[in-house]
């Protein structure tokens, strides 16, 4: 299969004329693992990554592993354990400190083997955005990923989502679409695409595509919990909320989105059911990493300005994944506010 792929890519140059230094010529022909097994391994991995859940990350944790066993020189394997670190500081229960200096790690021995590696430069322009908040770092990166493997859909959408927390709306909608055309049937990357709209104010556009990601996977949490976010924005509270009760049921009770769940019925008056489910995700911060984002938003939306400037701070203090994307959307951070003031202060201020 490999051989096969080579052939075709060097075909194709051919018949299109290209002249290629003998550099890009090994660049294209060039593979990761000669191993099927271990590729089909990573494969998987990379699947049940993108499910954002705890089975799904330990599933997918497995894999990578399983892949490392047949070929230990696989650095798409070492990076995709990288990745499950990202992963897990959102949806999971890692904590960006302990999670993002070994994603470094992963990357720099990476390209220490192989210094074109694409999906390395990705993996950096992840730790630059989320954790260094060094917008023009993570750009370069990302870029520089492209430039090497302009048919990564995953490269593709991520690159979409960082345009779209730096404001550059309908460039992130191009990216994203692009991801679109070059894995059609990702239901993660159709989730993304709906961000790329949402984010960018066209909701009937980013309803849309949440909508063919649950028809290719109905218990898609995470197509759930924006779809429930985006008509949020859009004013629709009893729809919002449904969707997120779906999310926090099929995620087996993910913190994040439970303090939106809460957040959304503290608004629409349902005070009782909030102030339960509060007090059990107060609860669980004893005992195992909670985004502080989620208790910034349950105390914002109580009105209860002094807590939630301090559930920021400490949301700053722990590199929280979370904030990059608050930054981006005026409904959680609204502009001219405190809370905005607080931000760019920490540095993001771009």
């Amino acid at each position: 299969m490999f051989a096969i792929q080579d052939e075709i890519s060097l075909e194709i140059t051919k018949n299109l004329k290209v002249k290629l230094l003998s550099e890009r010529k090994f660049m294209i022909a060039k593979r990761h693992t000669e191993n099927l097994e271990a590729y089909n391994l990573y494969l998987k991995g990379n699947y049940h990554s993108r499910m954002f859940t705890l089975d799904g990350y330990i599933r997918a944790s497995e894999y990578y592993k399983q892949a490392l066993q047949i070929d230990p020189d696989y650095p798409l394997a070492n990076l995709g354990l990288a990745v499950l670190d990202v992963l897990g500081t959102f949806f999971g229960n890692v904590p960006p400190k302990a999670a993002f200096p070994r994603i470094k790690e992963y990357a720099n021995m990476a390209l220490k083997i192989d210094s074109n590696f694409a999906e390395a430069y990705w993996v950096l322009g992840g730790f630059e955005l989320y954790y260094q908040w060094n917008m023009a770092e993570a750009e370069r990166h990302y870029k520089h990923a492209l430039q090497i493997n302009p048919n990564s859909s995953l490269i593709h959408s991520d690159y979409s989502i960082f345009l779209t927390i730096t404001g550059r709306n309908e460039e992130a909608i191009s990216e994203a679409m692009r991801a679109k055309e070059l894995d059609p049937l990702s239901v993660y990357i159709f989730a993304k695409t709906g961000d790329a709209f949402a984010f960018a104010g066209q909701y009937d556009k980013a309803i849309e595509e949440y909508q063919i990601a649950l028809e290719i996977n109905p218990n898609y949490f995470l197509a759930h919990f924006q779809l429930g976010f985006t008509y949020r924005m859009k004013g629709m509270h009893k729809e919002a909320i449904a969707e997120y009760e779906k999310a926090v049921d099929l995620s087996g009770g993910n913190p994040y989105l439970l303090a939106l769940l809460v957040s959304n019925y503290y608004r629409i008056g349902k005070k009782d059911q909030a102030d339960k489910l509060y007090v059990s995700l107060k609860k669980r911060v004893e005992i195992e990493y909670i985004p502080a984002t989620s208790f910034y938003l349950i105390y914002k939306t109580r009105g209860e300005e002094k807590m939630a400037l301090h559930w920021l701070k400490r949301a700053c203090d722990e590199k929280d994944t979370f904030i990059p994307y608050y930054r981006a959307n005026r409904f959680l951070i609204p502009e001219g506010s405190k809370y905005m003031a607080l931000l760019k202060e920490r540095g993001l201020d771009y």
